[in-house]
């Protein structure tokens, strides 16, 4: 939802909108970053940029009203130290789902590689991201792939490919049959 509401904040204008919800995502889930590439190719980009840092490092300081700053290092060090070893869930995720069912072993990071490339490859397309359209089936297709290609994704996060796949059928008149499968694949997993 949060990456909905900084999209329309995006759409509208309203940069400080936009980064203060992203910075606030980031410190929820690390699905802000996804976000954060799509929102790169806006225009005014440079100065959403750093109202972005500003709402970072007002974000990660907020705590110091009530902490030590040893403290909160420490608790951000831990949260990074999780961050790197956990222990992957991919019991509902489409590669756990591949491993389990097709009995198909690729490496998890080479699983997320591949979902970043191809979730960031249309950003290149300069031209086509003046177009509304492109700029809201990239916004759909961000929200499928950062639950198609994570690792730890769990039957609740396949909500966020539904919206993605709700946003699809409302901006495209006629869907591909890869569009189909998904949608096919987000109701049997869901």
């Amino acid at each position: 939802g949060g990456i909905l509401l900084a999209a329309g904040c995006m759409e509208r204008q309203k940069l400080l909108a936009a980064a203060t919800i992203l910075a606030c995502l980031l410190f929820i889930k690390i699905y802000g970053f996804a976000a954060i590439a799509l929102f790169g190719r806006y225009p005014r980009r440079a100065l959403f940029g750093g109202y972005l840092l500003l709402c970072i490092c007002i974000a990660g300081a907020f705590p110091l009203i009530v902490l030590s700053s040893d403290y909160l290092l420490q608790c951000y060090s831990d949260w990074w130290t999780v961050l790197c070893s956990v222990h992957y869930n991919v019991q509902c995720s489409v590669m756990g789902i591949a491993q389990s069912w097709l009995h198909i072993r690729v490496a998890l990071d080479a699983w997320a590689a591949c979902g970043m490339i191809v979730c960031l490859l249309p950003l290149t397309a300069f031209r086509l991201f003046r177009n509304v359209q492109f700029r809201q089936n990239m916004a759909a297709s961000l929200l499928i792939g950062i639950v198609l290609f994570n690792r730890m994704a769990e039957a609740p996060t396949y909500l966020i490919a539904a919206a993605g796949l709700v946003i699809l059928m409302q901006v495209t008149e006629k869907l591909s049959v890869v569009e189909r499968l998904l949608a096919a694949a987000c109701v049997l997993a869901g």
